[in-house]
């Protein structure tokens, strides 16, 4: 077999696949540069797009600890699994025979292999000698409600919801070669093991991908994806602020004395910035349209020059924070809009993402980032390097367009079924009925190629909304709770200035508390 890499692609040649193109996505900053590891997923049948939904999300955390590939597992025989320092597949079609050659490559093969969900039954088959040689096997799936995961000393929530789906319960037959990896918890305070290890197989006994929140068991799949893609990964406690939709309609006095507090405490922050405030119809102005830049407002620009003296790092954060001149979905103003994504209201006032905009294409993308800039630079202010798309949402264009114009983003991932069909991403049209949010605990490079900076934390939330629960600092403090847990786990929040500082200050010193150290973006973004 002879092996040439080239840029991000990985060329494979062998008895098996000849002239094979297998998509090599690089690691994030900081990751150790010779570890590369192999996702596979089910492609197949109604939930092919599920399979790889899923491949994406646990691509876009591997990218942590190293850069990483994905194939349908049909398609194994394109590559070998020593070209890679880990493996990893994800069960999601039940009753698929998988094809005979991969089992046997996982059973004789020495690298790393993490099994997440369904059809460990065919692996166990497989070899009729496995329990004596892992030491466990499979036990059937346990569709009691379980509440939560405890996992590293730290109990992680678990969706009532996802109890249909169930978790495939794995019996410890020998203690010595065989341990729990977290432990699924029953209301009744009965508890199975959630997953095991044993020699180079581990195995998770559900995807634990859906039905996820903030505190969720979710985040310990994230740290067992990312140990098992770069074992060396750094343990530091960092944590990051970044203070939230400000615009030219922001109060000059509010930003001052939030600069003051953080800088007086040391913590460096940043400022996500949307130049240009629009209210087309005006919502909150008797009626009377307002369009304003930042250049019509001196007083905030001289503002955001006192946060960047004081450790402040802009940000853009799209260019009007809204979209044309309607709702979408809520009032058509600046801040309270999606800008790069169609969005609408159901009839309990739940989002519904529809796709993206009507005039959604590169060059429309392109021009918006660019008036954005022009603003920033008719104010005498500096153009972010860092980008956070309005509300985490715009379209695979969008986000392909940001990624060549900006270091990083500074959000989380929305990503749309069939932009990685059969692994290779970027090929085929985006299924926006298919679309999957992801949060990330540290640093990533998404299947886009962008540098994502966590924002794990969500927000100070007083109030409940629609479409967001009420949110307290000490809810966000719980969640840092877990987040410690997590390697290289990154304590990112963000905050709105209307609150003054009273919420920020707990926050701060709560995290701190934590033995959390306040960095800039810059530096997570740097590994």
């Amino acid at each position: 077999m002879t092996l040439l890499v080239l840029s991000t692609t990985l060329v494979i040649t062998s008895p098996a696949a000849s002239s094979a193109t297998i998509r090599l996505h690089p690691a994030a900053p900081g990751a150790e540069p010779a570890r590369r590891t192999l996702v596979l997923y089910d492609a197949d049948g109604e939930y092919g797009w599920l399979g790889e939904s899923y491949a994406i999300m646990a691509g876009n955390l591997l990218s942590h600890g190293g850069a990483w590939s994905m194939l349908p597992v049909q398609q194994h025989l394109r590559t070998d699994l020593r070209d890679y320092t880990a493996v990893v597949y994800i069960g999601t079609s039940d009753h698929r025979p998988l094809p005979g050659t991969f089992l046997d490559a996982v059973l004789t093969t020495r690298t790393p292999v993490l099994w997440i969900g369904r059809n460990i039954g065919q692996l166990y088959d497989r070899n009729r000698g496995f329990s004596t040689r892992f030491g466990w096997r499979p036990a059937g799936i346990d569709k009691s409600v379980t509440i939560r995961v405890d996992y590293r000393g730290v109990s992680f929530d678990r969706d009532r919801a996802a109890a249909p789906s169930g978790i495939v319960r794995s019996e410890i037959t020998d203690p010595a070669r065989a341990t729990t990896v977290g432990e699924a918890v029953r209301p009744d305070g009965s508890r199975f093991p959630w997953g095991v290890r044993s020699r180079n197989l581990t195995y998770l006994g559900e995807v634990p991908f859906s039905f996820t929140g903030l505190d969720d068991r979710y985040l310990a799949a994230a740290d067992v994806l990312s140990r098992h893609a770069g074992p060396s990964r750094s343990k530091n406690k960092r944590a990051l602020v970044r203070i939230e939709d400000v615009g030219p309609d922001a109060d000059p006095v509010r930003l001052r004395a939030i600069a003051d507090y953080l800088h007086a405490r040391r913590v460096p922050f940043s400022v996500a910035v949307y130049p240009r405030y629009r209210d087309p119809r005006g919502r909150y102005n008797n009626g009377k349209p307002v369009d304003k830049t930042l250049a019509d407002t001196p007083a905030v620009v001289d503002a955001l020059r006192y946060m960047t003296a004081r450790r402040g790092t802009l940000v853009m954060h799209g260019y009007t924070h809204q979209y044309g001149e309607d709702s979408n979905p809520y009032t058509g103003v600046s801040g309270d809009d999606y800008e790069f994504y169609r969005v609408g209201l159901d009839n309990h006032g739940g989002l519904r993402h529809q796709g993206p905009v009507s005039a959604d294409s590169e060059t429309w993308a392109d021009q918006r980032l660019t008036a954005a800039a022009r603003e920033f630079r008719r104010a005498g202010l500096p153009v972010p390097t860092i980008f956070e798309f309005p509300h985490y949402v715009g379209s695979a264009i969008d986000y392909t367009v940001v990624k060549e114009r900006f270091h990083a983003r500074y959000d989380q991932g929305f990503f749309a079924a069939g932009w990685c069909r059969n692994g290779a991403c970027g090929s085929e049209k985006p299924d926006y009925s298919h679309t999957t949010s992801q949060r990330f605990p540290f640093l990533v490079r998404d299947i886009y190629g962008s540098v994502v900076i966590p924002e794990s934390l969500d927000h100070v939330s007083p109030t409940t909304g629609p479409d967001e629960p009420r949110r307290l600092p000490e809810d966000i403090l719980a969640t840092a709770k877990r987040i410690a847990a997590i390697r290289g786990g990154v304590a990112s929040f963000f905050y709105h200035p209307y609150l003054g500082t009273s919420y920020l200050k707990q926050v701060v010193t709560g995290i701190q508390d934590l033995d959390f150290t306040f960095v800039d973006a810059a530096d997570i973004q740097s590994g």
